[in-house]
């Protein structure tokens, strides 16, 4: 990993390190309202560095805090993007239909279920 990453992710750590904290103090009731943002955080955390350029890098740590700006951007641009949520369950629900595995490893109701087929799928 390039040397401005390095400093990136270091950054990156010790403001996730702040986010943390303060999620740490929250009511249950409070995490649940804001796991949309903590789900993000989490991700961006996770996979920022390995996801961008050099001179990403060099960008964004030009910034206090360059997980908030990234996180913020990318809840922002998922809110007014309805599509990305479609593109992702249009996928989801190709690989669950065509590999059919979700009736192996989820219980499926029973008036869903055909005794002759194994997998659980009615053909009526």
């Amino acid at each position: 990993m390039s040397d401005i990453k390095n400093r990136l992710k270091e950054k990156i750590d010790s403001c996730y390190s702040e986010y943390k904290n303060k999620w740490l103090v929250m009511s249950p009731e409070a995490l649940i309202e804001n796991a949309d943002e903590i789900s993000v955080v989490n991700k961006v955390h996770m996979l920022l560095v390995g996801a961008i350029s050099d001179t990403d890098a060099e960008y964004l740590i030009r910034f206090k805090n360059p997980l908030e700006v990234i996180s913020d951007t990318y809840m922002t641009y998922s809110e007014n993007n309805g599509c990305m949520f479609y593109e992702v369950c249009e996928h989801l629900m190709w690989k669950l239909t065509d590999s059919g595995s979700a009736e192996v490893d989820y219980d499926v109701e029973p008036e869903f279920m055909d005794e002759s087929d194994s997998t659980g799928i009615s053909m009526q």
